[in-house]
């Protein structure tokens, strides 16, 4: 694997983000599925719209960031997005006892001081109700951050005396040096399912070209909403053109997680993409850095509350069959990023 120079590196040096450790002790039995994580999007807003009502300049920037005045930004960018992101593989499905360790990670992005208390807020406010309407009460006990050496800082816990001005910033140049630079083929797996819509349609089995447009707006939007980074979507879009990625081997597939009760008594089905896609071609620089950034922010709609996370696997042609790829164990290793 070849090492080069990425001009993205030094423009991303002031993206600051922080990786959040949450931990909980459930008050009461429950069954904990990807359903559960993926449907937490109302009742977070909920909790965060009763207890950040007074702090407009916190809620905003968390869940509701304003469209920008500038017109030349609204042409370029998406609509903002919240400032964190849940990552679902953070989350141990299966059975809860009461008085089990409950325990999930958020990454967040921007202002992290003037954020982060009203975050924790929200999450322990979503303790109180529930992760479900019927069921999933538990009381937060105490947050830590990561630092560059991958040490886990405890910043806050339930007892008082805490230390939010301490939590570390990580930078998303620094994460970048640390991720390969260079590679000639990998494969995309998508872990809980991406509901792309293009022209208000679902893609039920996109292919890379279809895939790198909606990575690129979601991560240039993100950093130019929540960490003041501008890059124009436009250059990314003409570089992959002439890129030569092809796609290897597409195992996408469309994946039913929820069902929606309609009016008219029919259940509507609620999914998006599952599975991976395989990539060839002189993946380099700032094309593999998009993809790799995009790791780190899901993808979709709802891409805030866990939809659309995916991973990437590194590999070499020789090795297909041995199939190391940088898996679900070594995920926080490489999303926090190596000092």
């Amino acid at each position: 694997m070849l090492t080069q120079h990425n001009p993205l590196i030094p423009l991303l040096l002031q993206a600051e983000f922080a990786q959040l450790h949450f931990e909980c002790r459930m008050g009461e039995s429950v069954h904990i599925d990807i359903s559960t994580i993926l449907r937490l999007r109302r009742r977070l807003r909920t909790a965060a719209q009763e207890i950040l009502r007074d702090r407009e300049g916190v809620f905003k920037p968390l869940f509701e960031p304003p469209l920008s005045t500038d017109p030349v930004a609204l042409k370029r960018y998406q609509k903002g997005a919240p400032a964190f992101v849940l990552v679902p593989m953070s989350i141990r499905q299966g059975d809860y006892r009461a008085g089990e360790l409950f325990t999930f990670e958020v990454r967040l992005f921007g202002n992290i001081a003037e954020l982060a208390p009203g975050l924790i807020e929200v999450f322990a406010a979503l303790g109180k109700t529930g992760l479900r309407l019927d069921a999933g009460k538990y009381t937060l006990k105490c947050v830590f951050a990561s630092d560059a050496g991958e040490d886990r800082i405890p910043v806050w816990h339930e007892s008082g005396g805490n230390q939010l001005h301490n939590i570390p910033r990580l930078d998303l140049g620094w994460w970048l040096g640390g991720q390969p630079q260079a590679c000639d083929l990998l494969e995309l797996k998508f872990i809980t399912p991406a509901r792309i819509l293009t022209h208000g349609r679902p893609l039920f089995n996109p292919d890379l070209g279809q895939l790198f447009p909606f990575v690129l707006r979601r991560v240039t939007a993100m950093l130019y909403i929540h960490c003041g980074v501008e890059l124009d979507p436009v250059d990314f879009e003409l570089a992959y053109e002439i890129n030569g990625w092809s796609c290897e081997d597409n195992n996408l597939h469309w994946y039913d997680w929820r069902y929606l009760h309609a009016e008219s008594g029919r259940s509507k089905p609620l999914g998006g993409i599952c599975g991976t896609l395989r990539v060839q071609g002189d993946v380099t620089g700032p094309m593999l850095s998009m993809l790799q950034l995009g790791s780190l922010l899901n993808l979709g709609k709802n891409a805030a509350y866990g939809v659309g996370a995916y991973s990437i696997e590194y590999m070499n042609p020789e090795s297909i069959k041995q199939n190391l790829f940088l898996g679900e164990i070594a995920y926080e290793k490489n999303c926090v990023g190596r000092a």
